[in-house]
């Protein structure tokens, strides 16, 4: 017969749950886990279920990965996204994928052609990588030629249906602009409206 769990461990298992766990770090995680091994697996903790917890986790990630990318270290950039599984769902962020930041064009071959990352998908200003490396600073590539190398290896692979799929989903520019449309067209549609009641009770006014 199972034995029935103590009020004390009931309690730890209740605090671990409702414990802000981005306040975790991953050795942390692990200890919690080595400090419940001997708790059945269906009345563990689910601190690393979390999805908070695994963005923290791969926020780490994305974090190293940024690093690499500024250092132009490919072997590194290669090495995170096995380390970090997700890592590169994770990395199209608003203000842009890894592809965004690239440095030279053997890393922006390795992005896309062995990882995978999408060059069609835009930040949330609408900048696709190739506008984005287009209008970087030039002092941070090897030489003016590698800069326009790398636009140039980028805009031959957009797809325009993803761009604009990607333009629709997370332009804050096209957003804005099509609000204040849909809004002025609201405002010119009531004074339309406003105009015509007046011009009939001006009618109506003449024929008394």
């Amino acid at each position: 017969m199972k034995e029935p769990m103590s009020s004390n461990r009931f309690l730890n298992l209740l605090f671990l749950v409702l414990l802000p766990c981005t306040a975790l770090s991953t050795e942390e995680q692990t200890t919690i886990h080595e400090q419940h091994k001997d708790i059945p697996t269906c009345e563990q903790p689910p601190v690393l279920a979390y999805p908070f917890v695994r963005t923290k986790i791969l926020a780490t990630g994305y974090e190293k990965l940024c690093e690499a990318i500024e250092m132009d270290d490919i072997v590194t950039t290669k090495e995170l996204f096995k380390e970090f599984p997700g890592l590169k769902k994770f990395s199209y962020q608003p203000v842009g994928s890894p592809l965004h930041f690239v440095r030279s064009l053997s890393m922006a071959r390795i992005l896309t052609e062995k990882i995978g990352f999408s060059v069609s998908v835009c930040d949330e200003w609408g900048e696709t990588p190739s506008y984005a490396i287009k209008q970087s600073k030039p002092d941070r590539f090897s030489c003016p030629e590698e800069q326009r190398a790398i636009a140039l290896y980028f805009k031959k692979r957009e797809a325009t249906y993803q761009k604009f799929k990607s333009q629709l989903a997370s332009n804050k520019n096209l957003h804005m602009k099509l609000s204040l449309l849909a809004m002025t067209g609201v405002l010119v549609t009531q004074f339309a409206v406003l105009v015509t009641i007046l011009l009939k009770n001006i009618k109506t006014l003449k024929g008394v």
